[in-house]
């Protein structure tokens, strides 16, 4: 079940995983600047908002938010979530470079999602194991790559 549905994302993004051992923190946990590993693909779904303009005192700035949904085989299985020969899972802070709109959304929410599927249905007597499909859904929020040392993800 979970191999089927990464087979029905369509869209690819690029995702950064948070290097907690290069990056130098403060006393108070703080970072000035924070290191990233090599951005790998990972299938998804995306669900965009809509642009919002917000006017500070600098001047108009936009704001966008998006949730990515990306089954937990992604992150298992195959060369997306390996990093180091690791299986790694997302976490807050985490970055994703949304390559069909070209920018950058760090993550600040993740929810589990558990949906438990009967396979038995509409199949009649026969004896199919119970599925489930586990999701993460990530919330995220723009951001600029200027302010996140990182080299621009380059589109080949």
């Amino acid at each position: 079940m979970q191999q089927a549905a990464l087979q029905f994302m369509k869209t690819d993004i690029a995702y950064y995983k948070y290097n907690l051992y290069q990056t130098k923190r403060n006393i108070y946990g703080e970072s000035l600047e924070k290191w990233y590993y090599q951005p790998f693909l990972v299938k998804t779904t995306i669900e965009r908002s809509e642009d919002v303009i917000v006017s500070e005192m600098f001047g108009p700035d936009v704001e966008k938010s998006i949730t990515c949904t990306i089954p937990k085989v992604a992150w298992e299985q195959g060369n997306a979530g390996l990093i180091e020969g690791k299986n790694v899972l997302p976490e807050i802070g985490d970055i994703i470079f949304d390559r069909s709109t070209e920018r950058y959304y760090e993550v600040n929410n993740i929810i589990s999602d558990y949906t438990p599927i009967n396979a038995n249905i509409g199949i009649g007597q026969s004896n199919c194991p119970q599925a489930e499909l586990v999701t993460y859904n990530l919330k995220c929020h723009q951001t600029r790559a200027s302010k996140l040392n990182l080299l621009p993800y380059k589109l080949l």
